[in-house]
């Protein structure tokens, strides 16, 4: 049941995103791929496998225990049982016990969601970072360039020693940022790679990559509410204040009184995280807006690059400008599909935290307003 209930969500999560094909080369890997060698080596996830599975066996037997009561107390020729002082207390472990089964069930899912997210997040990564590395790449190439111009005007008396030094000295810089970025695209490597059991120093293709598409929805407000009051957090709220009113005056140790102010308790709690909910839902929403405006900008700033360095090349092939200039247009270029990829990348991820925000936190680094703690099993 486990396996078919994790797979199903696998399902609901790629068609947020559209998936590419199924890769058959072993050094090609797709995001339906990734996330499933994720959820096959995730040692977390099993864990919580486990702890569904116990939570369930401790259930039954509680259950079959409580059985044993009824057929022991039951009173022949009648609908009625004797009242015994562990009657009640064994009552509510059943309930209690069911409880805590379908909470750890309830948060196998937001594992699974998360986990999900994380390969999104981590396979971007490295696009980004691969993006990263050839942006610094063409920068280096530049700074060479305009080097090498400022050297031979020196030796022509046509530049100062103090403007080469200073160009030499943004090479330098820049090709210290070159090796960084190579750093981080092999430390994004490690990520994904630990994430999905792969040796560390695995480079497989990645071959998907993130597309844009603006997140339209007629009523915000509406599907805002609808995704907080469906999520998992306020689920395990729901059932608390079930539990809570099932169970109220089977304790023989505490009064109606205390049971009704633990009910009053799990109806503010509730309350309380449907509003985190939908605060955290709202402002993940807002936030993809604010990427989309910042799209069209980015966008813009790549069209007027692109046109700039299919002019710089037709001039330097016409012997109106100089392979510096070329150079410098291409570095142009590349800084602003840089600057856009990064954006897409985002709005991709946000837009996914969107629709299941108790992943948020993957995506924001846990800046999401969403306490996820509120579904930790009491």
């Amino acid at each position: 049941m486990i396996r078919i209930m994790r797979m199903a969500i696998v399902i609901s999560i790629l068609m947020l995103i559209p998936g590419a094909a199924y890769a058959s080369e072993p050094e090609k890997i797709t995001i339906q791929e990734a996330i499933e060698l994720a959820l096959k080596n995730s040692s977390d996830l099993r864990q919580a496998e486990y702890d569904v599975e116990a939570a369930e066996i401790t259930r039954d037997e509680v259950w079959d225990a409580y059985n044993v009561v009824l057929r022991q107390t039951y009173i022949p020729g009648t609908d009625l049982h004797l009242s015994i002082p562990s009657d009640s207390e064994l009552e509510k472990s059943v309930y209690a016990t069911n409880l805590q089964w379908l909470i750890k069930r309830k948060n196998l899912e937001m594992k699974i969601d998360t986990l999900v997210t994380s390969v999104y997040q981590k396979y971007y990564a490295v696009l980004q970072a691969a993006k990263k590395v050839d942006k610094n790449r063409i920068l280096v190439e530049q700074d060479k360039q305009q080097l090498l111009i400022a050297q031979a005007r020196l030796e022509v008396g046509m530049e100062t020693p103090f403007n080469v030094s200073q160009l030499r000295a943004k090479l330098e810089a820049s090709e210290a940022s070159l090796e960084t970025a190579n750093n981080e695209l092999i430390n994004a490597y490690c990520d994904l790679n630990e994430l999905l059991g792969l040796p560390l120093n695995s480079r497989p293709v990645l071959v998907d990559t993130a597309t844009y598409e603006a997140l339209d929805i007629d009523n915000p407000e509406e599907m805002i509410n609808s995704i907080a009051d469906n999520s998992p957090l306020v689920w395990i709220a729901q059932e608390n204040v079930r539990f809570a009113e099932q169970t109220r005056g089977m304790n023989q140790f505490s009064s109606y009184e205390l049971d009704k102010a633990e009910l009053n308790k799990a109806k503010a709690n509730l309350d309380l995280t449907k509003e985190q909910m939908r605060q955290g839902t709202r402002a993940i929403y807002y936030n993809i807006k604010n990427l989309e405006e910042l799209y069209k900008g980015a966008y813009n700033s790549l069209q007027v690059s692109r046109e700039a360095l299919r002019l710089a090349r037709i001039k330097y092939d016409l012997g109106m400008a100089t392979f510096a200039e070329v150079t410098a247009a291409e570095a142009n270029y590349a800084e602003a599909e840089y600057n856009l990829f990064a954006l897409i990348c985002q709005h991709s991820l946000m837009k996914i935290a969107f629709h299941k925000p108790w992943t948020a936190g993957v995506v924001t680094g846990g800046q999401t307003g969403i306490d996820v703690s509120s579904a930790n099993e009491e």
